[in-house]
C-alpha cells in the first residue's frame, strides 16, 4: 500500500510511517527519503535520552534551568554551533550543573553514531582559571563550547566578548521543582508544596526528594538540611589555597605541613597525637584571618565548620548556647578530618579579669569552661583541628592557649609592599604591568587584604562596564583620589616631624629618616601625613629613663608646633597608633605593668587594650598617667626651645624636598646631643 502525494511529491512506505516519531507530524514536500530517516533516527534518540535524563532529578532540574536561560539564543536549543557561559551562583551544586551542561552541549542528536563535537569547561577557582584560559582557543574550535563558573570574574580571559550567551543560574523556582518531581518521581506537588521546595540547592532537593518518600517527609528533610547549614556553615566554596595567598608567612608554612600530617593520619601512617590540634591566629581587622582558615581547609582538602560565641549565643539562653557549641564540635568530629574555625575567641573573656560577685562572671565562666571541655574533654576530638581567630590575643583566657588546645600562635600582620602587589594580582586574575602594581602597592600602604580585594573588585567592575578584560588603567583609576597637601598644612607637618627628629637626636636616638607627604588620600583626610623613623636595637637596657625619653620624643611633634608656630594642631592624636595614643600607653605600662612609675602594683598586662581598660575604671591611675605626660611635655618643650633654630632648618629642608636621611639631618644641626640625665 502506498501513501500518495500531490504533484511533485514523493511516496513513502507505510513502514516508514510506522517509524515516524511524534516530533514529525506531517510530510515535508522538499524532504528526501534519506533526510526523513535521519530525522526519524534523531527523534528516536531524543526520546531515549529524555528517559535517561528523567532518571536523575537534580540533573533534570539543572538541565531545565540551563535550557530556560538559553531561550534568547536559538543556537543552543537547536543544537547549532554556539559558545555559552553560565554563572552558577550555588557553588556547591557546580558538579550537578556540569553534568546537565554536558547533556545540553551534546544535544539529543546522535546521527548514525556521531555525537556533537562539544566541550564543557567548569572553572571553580582562580588557579583553574589560568588552566582554562590556556585551553580556551581549543574549546572555541569545537561546535559547541560551554563554560561554567561560580563567579563571573572566573571566566577565562577573553571569553565574554566572544560568547553568544552569558547567563546567571540561580536556585530553582517552584515551577521547575514541580515539573521535575512529576517527570522523575511521578509525584504531583501542590502549589504550596512546590513553593516550599523552591529556592533550595540541588543537593538538598536530591537528598529530600526520593522515590517512595512522602511530600511531608521531604519537606521535613529540607528543613533539617537548612538548619544544619545555617548552624555549621555552607559547604566550602571553591577558592584559593594557602599556595595562592601571599603575606601569610609562618602561618601558611604551618598549614602546608598540617595538610601533610592530616593526609598521613588518614592513611594510618602517624597517630593523632603527632598532629597539631589547634592554633591561634591574630591580626588587625581585614588582615585575612577568615580567609586563612578557609584556604587552610582547601589546602588540607577537608571540610570546614564555622563557629563563634556570637553565633552560638544567638541560639538562645545559656543552655542553648552550650548546646550549639557542642553541636559544632560534634559536626566537626562527624566530618573529620576537618577544620573548626572559631572566630573572635577573645569574646569568651578571661576568667582572671572577671569580678567574682557578678552574675555575668558566672555565665562567662560556664561558657569558658564548656569551651575548654570541648577542646580537650572526655571525648577526644580526633581528626578535628581548631583554628581560633582574634584581634586581641592578649585578651584571651590563658587556659585556651595551654598545650593541646590553641597552643600555637601566628600573627598575620598587614601586608607589605610585595604582598600587596601579589594580593592585587591574585584578585585581579590577570597579569598587570609590574610598574603599575608597584605604584598601586606604594599607594596602598597600611591597607588590609580585605581592602585590597575591594580595590581589585572595583577595577574588575570598570573593565566589565567597558566590556573588556582588566587593564592597568582600570586599577589606576580605582585607586582613591590623592589630594595635594596645602602649603599651610605642609608647613605644620614639616615642623611636627622636625620636632620628632631633632628631639630624638637630642635624646640619643639613632635617626634613620624623616619625611612628609606631598599628597594625602581623600578630600576629607585630617591626617597631615609624615613619618620619623629611628633605628631599633635588638637588645638594649630599657629602664625608666628610656621609656620617659620615648614619651618625650612622641610628644615632641606637638611641642614643636606650639613653640615654633604658636599653636597646636590635632595631628598628634585621634587614632590608635597616634603620638598621644602611644605616649599614653607607654606611661600606662610604667605605672600599671612594669613597676617603673609611682608604685609597684601589677594592675594589667602590657598590651594596649588591657592597659587602656585598666585606666578607664581607675581614677588614681588616670591621675598618675596624666602627671607623667605633663612632666615629659614640660621637659621636651624646654629642649625644643633650646633647639628651635635646628627645628626650623630641618622643617625648611622637608618643605623643599619632602624627606631626608638621618645623616642629612645630623649634618645641619647646630647643637650636639644631650644626655638624658642632663635633660
Amino acid at each position: 500500500m502506498q501513501a500518495s502525494s500531490g504533484r511533485g511529491r514523493r511516496s513513502v512506505s507505510t513502514h516508514a510511517n510506522r517509524r515516524r516519531p511524534p516530533a514529525i507530524t506531517s510530510w515535508n514536500p522538499t524532504m528526501t527519503k534519506k533526510a526523513y530517516f535521519k530525522r526519524a533516527d534523531a527523534a528516536a534518540a531524543r526520546i531515549n535520552r529524555w528517559k535517561d535524563l528523567r532518571r536523575d532529578l537534580p540533573r533534570f532540574i539543572a538541565y531545565a534551568q540551563l535550557r530556560r536561560a538559553c531561550r534568547s539564543v536559538p543556537q543552543v536549543v537547536a543544537d547549532m554551533p554556539v559558545v555559552a557561559g553560565f554563572v552558577i551562583r550555588e557553588q556547591g551544586d557546580l558538579e550537578l550543573y556540569d553534568k546537565a551542561a554536558r547533556r545540553l552541549a551534546h544535544g539529543f542528536t546522535n546521527i548514525y553514531g556521531r555525537e556533537r563535537e562539544a566541550v564543557v569547561t567548569t572553572v571553580s577557582s582562580t588557579k583553574e582559571k589560568k588552566t582554562a584560559a590556556g585551553s580556551l582557543d581549543d574549546a572555541i574550535g569545537k561546535e559547541r563550547s560551554f563554560v561554567l563558573v561560580p563567579d563571573r570574574d572566573l571566566f577565562p580571559l577573553g571569553f565574554e566578548p566572544i560568547a553568544d550567551l552569558v547567563a546567571e543560574i540561580g536556585l530553582p523556582d517552584a515551577r521547575t521543582v514541580s515539573s521535575a518531581a512529576r517527570a522523575c518521581l511521578d509525584l504531583r506537588l501542590s502549589d504550596a508544596e512546590a513553593q516550599a521546595m523552591s529556592g533550595r540547592p540541588l543537593r538538598h532537593l536530591a537528598t529530600a526528594l526520593r522515590k517512595g518518600r512522602t511530600v511531608s517527609k521531604a519537606l521535613d528533610v529540607l528543613a533539617r538540611l537548612q538548619e544544619m547549614e545555617s548552624q555549621f556553615g555552607a559547604p566550602l566554596d571553591p577558592g584559593p589555597t594557602l599556595d595562592d595567598l601571599p603575606g601569610m608567612g609562618e602561618a601558611a608554612e604551618w598549614g602546608r605541613r598540617l595538610a601533610i600530617d592530616l593526609s598521613d593520619w588518614g592513611a594510618g601512617k602517624i597517630p593523632w597525637a603527632d598532629v597539631d590540634r589547634g592554633i591561634l591566629i591574630s591580626g588587625p581587622p581585614g588582615c585575612g584571618k577568615t580567609t586563612f582558615a578557609t584556604a587552610l581547609a582547601r589546602t588540607c582538602k577537608v571540610p570546614i565548620v564555622l563557629g563563634s560565641l556570637a553565633r552560638w549565643q544567638a541560639q538562645g539562653h545559656l543552655g542553648d548556647c552550650l548546646r550549639a557549641m557542642r553541636n559544632a564540635f560534634a559536626e566537626a568530629t562527624k566530618t573529620s578530618p576537618s577544620i573548626l574555625f572559631v572566630d573572635e575567641v577573645d569574646s569568651f573573656g578571661d576568667r582572671e579579669q572577671l569580678e567574682s560577685t557578678s552574675r555575668n562572671a558566672q555565665y562567662c565562666r560556664e561558657v569558658i569552661n564548656a569551651f575548654l571541655e570541648c577542646l580537650d574533654g572526655a571525648q577526644a576530638r580526633a581528626g578535628v583541628v581548631v583554628v581560633g581567630a582574634t584581634n586581641f590575643p592578649n585578651a584571651i583566657d590563658q587556659g585556651i592557649r595551654r598545650p593541646g588546645r590553641l597552643d600555637r600562635h601566628f600573627e598575620i600582620s598587614l601586608p607589605d609592599a610585595e604582598a600587596r602587589g601579589a594580593i592585587l594580582r591574585l584578585h585581579l586574575g590577570v597579569d598587570i604591568d609590574r610598574e603599575v602594581l608597584e605604584l598601586a602597592a606604594a599607594r596602598t600602604e597600611g591597607w588590609s587584604g580585605a581592602r585590597l580585594e575591594q580595590l581589585a573588585r572595583d577595577a574588575r567592575r570598570r573593565a566589565r562596564a567597558g566590556r573588556r578584560q582588566v587593564t592597568a588603567s582600570d586599577l589606576a583609576d580605582s585607586l582613591p583620589r590623592r589630594i595635594r597637601v596645602p602649603d599651610e598644612v605642609k608647613q605644620v607637618a614639616a615642623v611636627h616631624e622636625a620636632g620628632h627628629a631633632v628631639a630624638g637626636i637630642a635624646l640619643g636616638r639613632d635617626l634613620v629618616s624623616v619625611e612628609i607627604a606631598e599628597t594625602v588620600e581623600g578630600e576629607g583626610s585630617s591626617r597631615m601625613g609624615g613619618a620619623t623613623a629611628f633605628r631599633q636595637l635588638g637588645m638594649e637596657m630599657r629602664d625608666t629613663q628610656w621609656y620617659r625619653d620615648r614619651i618625650a620624643i612622641l610628644l615632641a611633634g606637638t611641642a614643636a608646633e606650639e613653640v615654633v608656630l604658636g599653636r597646636r594642631s590635632s595631628g598628634a592624636g585621634g587614632l590608635p597608633g597616634s603620638d598621644l595614643h602611644d605616649a599614653t600607653v607607654t606611661a600606662l605600662a610604667l605605672e600599671a605593668s612594669y613597676g617603673l612609675g609611682h608604685g609597684y602594683a601589677y594592675l594589667a598586662r602590657s598590651d594596649d587594650e588591657s592597659l587602656l581598660q585598666a585606666m578607664r575604671f581607675n581614677i588614681g591611675l588616670q591621675s598618675r598617667v596624666e602627671a607623667m605626660l605633663r612632666e615629659e611635655m614640660d621637659r621636651i618643650r624646654s629642649i625644643i626651645r633650646q633647639r628651635e633654630r635646628d627645628i626650623r632648618l630641618v622643617a625648611d629642608m622637608l618643605i623643599s624636598r619632602s624627606g631626608a636621611t638621618g645623616d642629612e639631618v645630623r649634618a645641619c644641626l647646630s647643637r650636639p646631643p644631650i644626655s638624658s640625665s642632663a635633660a
